[in-house]
């Protein structure tokens, strides 16, 4: 990675300036508890320095002022994780009270301009390989690492100045208590609060209160178990998997809290032989115009489908060209097989997808993975119309009644988190889409991020998409559609078959087509 130094000027917990007085404790959701493997969901928002006279610079004081009022919507992210007493796959929050932990903030410095971290333009690839990621991530230690630590904090902030004035505002929390959705809404209050009351006349008014109410997810569990077992979902089980584990011991031993209790049933074998962990991972951001969009909307359209979103398409089309490039050139079973399955795994909010709705800013995990699967050889030969409407086929099984039954099974399992929804390696695309998230709209007093990093792990396989940033000032109250500033789409993948992919002319067709896309 780009070495940069960081100094840490400060480091202390803060507190909602309106604490609860008295500690209580909550159940969280079902599919809370299953995100307990998932680890931390995590951002970076970095922002140019701004000009001088044009704002007054932010000082730390007022950062963590601000920080302290928003905290007061999230009480509940200030407390402490565990497990519930006497049932282990449940997870509990206690909040409240004078020993909750609070949210950790650390305040530090950066010895270079920002300037060095991001390409001065916007390029189709951008090689992230060596950003600096994990020097202005928080290295505070959060609660999942030890759920019987009750002073370990859920959520930490880090804020990095650079030499340029520039800044880098890194959030990461515990999965179960938030998905990105939730993480972005978090960062919108966290702006409103800086925000002075002429300000917030012109812009934005509050968020929405965000709403903790995990059990309104669990209340949906309902129906027979077989509508729930068709569900496209893997169930990956590393408790059975432990021949042929490339970190023996790491994942395969049954944890001792689960060793006494009766067992779930086995769930599926995991394909190690598909993953080589000490492969190097390339981590590349592409971005595709607005133009290029539209040309692959036209090619999907022009077979009259109805239904489709640029979700479908731009997913098809990376999908496609991903498989493509993991087929080694001279090709030998099982990795060049056509009939061999190969899976994008995608995740899927549910707050849309309950009858009637959870509300948007319902706090929580509350996603599952779709596992999308298909013949190699037609993932790579389909035409993109037909590769496309297979992914929303899948997504459609996703109905309130087969979700509601789904809950119903993860509420009698005794370990939620045991089954793995998705795996890395050459068979598998994992993907995340953070549009909507609305994070380029987290004005901390520095104007909108010049960028926006998700944080994932560094996998081969791993698949993000999210809006690209906006070039120009936007008026925010003005929808138009998502892609208008083109999309960026992360991707983490083997080194040798990322670069088959970059090579690959089919990947940037859509650029070539647009001369001919506006005649037909």
């Amino acid at each position: 990675a780009m070495s940069i130094a960081i100094h840490i000027q400060s480091q202390t917990r803060v507190q909602p300036t309106c604490p609860p007085n008295d500690s209580q404790t909550v159940l969280l959701s079902i599919l809370d508890a299953a995100h307990l493997t998932t680890g931390t969901a995590a951002t970076i928002l970095l922002y140019d320095a701004v000009q001088p006279g044009s704002a007054c610079p932010l000082t730390s004081a007022a950062l963590q002022g601000s920080l302290a009022r928003a905290l007061n919507g999230y009480a509940q992210w200030c407390g402490a994780l565990h497990r519930q007493p006497g049932n282990p796959g449940r997870l509990m929050l206690t909040f409240g009270g004078p020993a909750a932990p609070g949210v950790a903030l650390v305040v530090a410095t950066a010895d270079c301009p920002l300037a060095q971290l991001l390409p001065a333009d916007r390029a189709p690839v951008w090689d992230v390989s060596a950003f600096p990621e994990a020097a202005l991530l928080p290295a505070t230690p959060l609660s999942l690492t030890d759920l019987t630590n009750a002073s370990l904090p859920n959520l930490a902030i880090q804020v990095t100045t650079f030499s340029d004035g520039g800044l880098a505002v890194a959030l990461r929390i515990a999965h179960p208590l938030a998905d990105a959705h939730c993480l972005a809404g978090f960062a919108l209050h966290w702006a409103a609060t800086l925000k002075t009351p002429a300000d917030a006349l012109v812009s934005h008014a509050m968020p929405p209160q965000p709403i903790f109410d995990p059990q309104q997810l669990d209340r949906f569990a309902t129906g027979d178990q077989r509508t729930a077992t068709t569900l496209p979902l893997h169930h990956y089980d590393p408790w059975i998997s432990s021949e042929g584990c490339p970190l023996p011991g790491r994942w395969t031993q049954i944890p001792p809290e689960f060793e006494s209790l009766p067992l779930d049933p086995p769930g599926e074998l995991i394909p190690w032989q598909q993953w080589d962990p000490t492969a190097a991972v390339a981590q590349t951001v592409l971005h595709f115009t607005p133009t290029e969009l539209q040309a692959l909307w036209t090619e999907i359209q022009a077979m009259g489908d109805e239904g489709l979103s640029y979700h479908d398409a731009l997913l098809a089309h990376l999908w496609s060209c991903v498989t493509r490039a993991r087929r080694p050139s001279h090709p030998s079973p099982p990795e060049g097989d056509p009939d061999a399955v190969v899976y994008l795994t995608y995740a899927l909010g549910l707050r849309n997808r309950m009858n009637p709705p959870l509300p948007s800013q319902f706090l929580g995990s509350p996603t599952v993975s779709a596992a999308i699967a298909w013949p190699a050889g037609r993932v790579w030969e389909a035409s993109l119309p037909d590769l496309a409407r297979h992914i929303r086929a899948t997504v459609a099984q996703f109905t309130p009644d087969r979700i509601a039954a789904y809950l119903h099974v993860k509420l009698h399992q005794q370990c939620p988190h045991r089954y793995w929804p998705a795996f890395m390696g050459r068979g598998h695309l994992m993907a995340t889409s953070w549009v909507g998230t609305r994070l380029y709209d987290v004005d901390l007093g520095m104007g909108r991020p010049r960028f926006v990093k998700a944080v994932l792990p560094r996998l081969d396989g791993m698949l993000h998409l999210m809006e690209g940033a906006p070039c120009s000032p936007v008026d925010s109250n003005q929808s138009t559609h998502w892609t208008r500033h083109g999309v960026d789409v992360m991707l983490h993948l083997e080194a040798a078959a990322m670069d088959r992919l970059l090579r690959d002319p089919l990947l940037w067709r859509f650029r070539d087509n647009m001369a001919t896309t506006k005649d037909g």
